[in-house]
């Protein structure tokens, strides 16, 4: 006779880390925590958001290998508190705003891979940053989630303007 394991909500365990460095330079790693930084002080008074960086976010219930790492992401509507990993249906929404630092290991997964992801998830802005302008053309791309698909902002004034951040990039 055998004995079928189920696995419940309760036993699956989401891991804390991927075992990858935060970044691949220290450029990337300043740009990362500098970045995550300056979202966490401009909204320091606004009960309701959330910055997170480097954070796991798994997107699947009972499934932990439905996960990504954004490098920075923003949720409006979630509580400030700190958290382990980032699960979508515990928040019960997906991040406003996502930011990608664009590397060698990393620009054409940020550009197919985790675009259409984020897509999917219903994620209203995507960023990638490419600091050191190596693989992209304009060091800052930004989309805007339209009905389902991302259109490129375009850059006025050679700047980026984020709706659900209220910011000029």
């Amino acid at each position: 006779m055998s004995v079928v394991h189920q696995e419940t909500a309760a036993t699956i365990e989401y891991p804390e880390s991927d075992g990858k460095p935060m970044g691949e330079t220290d450029v990337h790693i300043e740009l990362i925590i500098n970045l995550r930084c300056a979202l966490r002080d401009f909204f320091r008074n606004a009960a309701d958001v959330y910055v997170g960086s480097n954070l796991l976010f798994y997107y699947v219930e009972g499934d932990p290998g439905k996960r990504i790492e954004p490098d920075v992401f923003f949720v409006r509507g979630v509580g400030k508190g700190a958290r382990r990993v980032y699960k979508l249906w515990e928040e019960g929404r997906p991040p406003d705003v996502v930011f990608e630092i664009s590397s060698r290991g990393t620009w054409q997964e940020d550009l197919q891979k985790k675009w259409q992801l984020y897509a999917q998830l219903g994620v209203r802005e995507y960023f990638i940053f490419d600091p050191e302008r190596d693989y992209l053309i304009e060091p800052l791309v930004g989309y805007r989630l339209e009905d389902g698909q991302y259109v490129r902002m375009e850059v006025e004034g050679g700047r980026l303007r984020s709706e659900a951040l209220g910011l000029e990039l």
